[in-house]
């Protein structure tokens, strides 16, 4: 992959992992006021397992929203990178976690014996995203030091 080819593939990969944000955050809205809508529920109130949905249902939506905040600042970094050569650091080490922690998942996805055909697409996609993020990164990054 040459330097203006890994460029694009930065920008690209960032606007996707933006998309990815945004989705992640109006999820995370969602599970938050959902969970709050449910907790003043009478029904909810009196019944303990409707109450650890509700809590469940909050503390994934404050999940989604903190991974979501991550991905834009992993998307912003991304496409500077490919636009400027600026953030190309930060791009690579976002890369690097989300690479390691996409092959964990997965690793304990089977190890676990959990694996669903959705979990292990997610688990893939995250996968080659990174890795093509990495690498784009790394290319870039080798060139600024020249």
């Amino acid at each position: 992959m040459n330097l203006e080819t890994s460029k694009k593939v930065l920008r690209f990969s960032g606007f996707l992992t933006i998309v990815g944000a945004i989705l992640s955050l109006a999820s995370g809205v969602m599970g938050l006021v959902l969970g709050k809508t449910a907790t003043q529920m009478p029904e909810v109130v009196t019944n303990p397992d409707y109450q650890q949905g509700a809590k469940e249902l909050l503390e994934g939506g404050l999940a989604e929203i903190i991974a979501g905040v991550l991905s834009l600042a992993e998307g912003g970094c991304t496409i500077s990178a490919g636009k400027t050569g600026k953030f190309v650091g930060a791009a690579w080490v976002f890369a690097s976690l989300g690479l390691t922690g996409s092959i964990l998942g997965a690793a304990s996805m089977f190890l676990k014996h959990e694996v669903t055909t959705t979990k292990a697409i997610s688990f893939a996609i995250a996968i080659v995203l990174n890795t093509i993020i990495f690498i784009a990164a790394s290319k870039v990054r080798k060139a600024n030091k020249r």
